[in-house]
């Protein structure tokens, strides 16, 4: 019925807790794929070891590495169940997931899905006994909800799919340009979600799965100036979703929630999953951050998207700006 389909890359001490965590549940309607991109870490000596516990284990590594795009789409490749989720080497199975995911699926038989999660950081111990079980159900998403829901497609744990709609999304050879822009994931789910005459997706937001997360303000200093990186990862997100489905992005995140949520839309592309605790870091993080450089970083996004957003967005750019600067600067800001 399903395929956990996981691309790795040197990261053997957390494949291992993976593999541990999804020891502890029923698979026996579940394979596990793995494709290693030519790790020297002893990737391949674990999974042997982990195979026997696991039971349908499909392995792939690379002579070389390929890079994260072609590792991925290998993995999809030597799936063989009806679904695929795709599934970071980092991220743990939370207890009783598989079996959620697979009531969903039997139930309504979507073209593809959305699964909930729950973030952690190393430092922070997991209660499995305080997870949320109940409430929450998947729900249909067609039309402009399934839109709406579209900058979620970018995080890849979240990603279930029906494995017979990937030859169709990649027939027309466009994803080719996307290959080390580490989008991929993002491109194939968007294609199968708008490639299709009827898709029919659903969102469960019950915690199937545990996200490794870092703080924001590590985030800040791994990546360093933030604004610079924030627009790479949107304007990237962007020309792959145009690609995908000739319709642009960049509306959809800006009209979400307004600038409140944008950071939280932001964050789903590869760099933080924001929690409750996450907002004092986020503003410690913002006030390292050169005045203008924020600035620019806004007024950019301002100019960019801007003319499919209306005046209203326009204003509240330029409120979020003046408040910046008032906050930084002391200076109170115009009326």
């Amino acid at each position: 019925m399903l395929s956990i389909c996981i691309p790795t890359y040197r990261r053997k001490d957390t494949l291992r807790e993976l593999l541990a965590s999804l020891a502890g549940e029923d698979l026996s309607e579940v394979e596990i794929c793995i494709s290693d991109n030519a790790s020297n870490d002893g990737t391949r000596e674990l999974v042997a070891e982990w195979g026997p516990k696991l039971g349908r284990v499909v392995f792939h590594e690379w002579p070389e590495n390929v890079g994260y795009d072609r590792n991925l789409l290998k993995v999809v490749e030597i799936a063989t169940q009806d679904y695929c989720w795709l599934f970071g080497s980092d991220d743990l199975i939370a207890p009783g997931g598989i079996a959620r995911i697979l009531a969903d699926l039997h139930a309504t038989k979507p073209t593809g899905m959305l699964v909930g999660y729950l973030g952690f950081k190393t430092s922070v111990p997991v209660v499995p006994d305080h997870l949320q079980t109940t409430g929450s159900a998947a729900k249909e998403l067609r039309g402009k909800p399934l839109f709406r829901a579209s900058p979620d497609f970018g995080f890849l744990s979240r990603q279930i799919f029906r494995r017979d709609c990937v030859e169709n999304a990649l027939a027309d050879g466009k994803w080719e340009s996307c290959i080390g822009g580490g989008y991929i994931h993002f491109y194939l789910v968007v294609k199968i979600a708008f490639g299709q005459s009827e898709p029919v997706w659903y969102r469960d937001d019950r915690p199937m799965f545990f996200y490794r997360s870092a703080s924001f303000g590590d985030q800040v200093a791994y990546f360093g100036s933030v604004h610079r990186r924030l627009m790479n990862e949107i304007h990237e997100v962007n020309r792959v979703f145009s690609l995908a489905c000739s319709q642009n992005i960049a509306k959809e995140v800006l009209t979400r929630g307004a600038w409140r949520d944008l950071s939280r839309n932001l964050a789903m592309w590869k760099l933080s999953q924001p929690t409750a605790e996450t907002a004092r870091e986020m503003r410690a993080a913002m006030r390292q951050i050169p005045l203008k450089s924020a600035l620019d970083y806004y007024c950019l996004v301002a100019i960019t998207f801007i003319p499919s957003a209306g005046i209203r967005a326009a204003r509240a750019v330029v409120r979020f700006a003046l408040n910046l600067k008032s906050q930084w600067t002391g200076v109170p800001r115009p009326a």
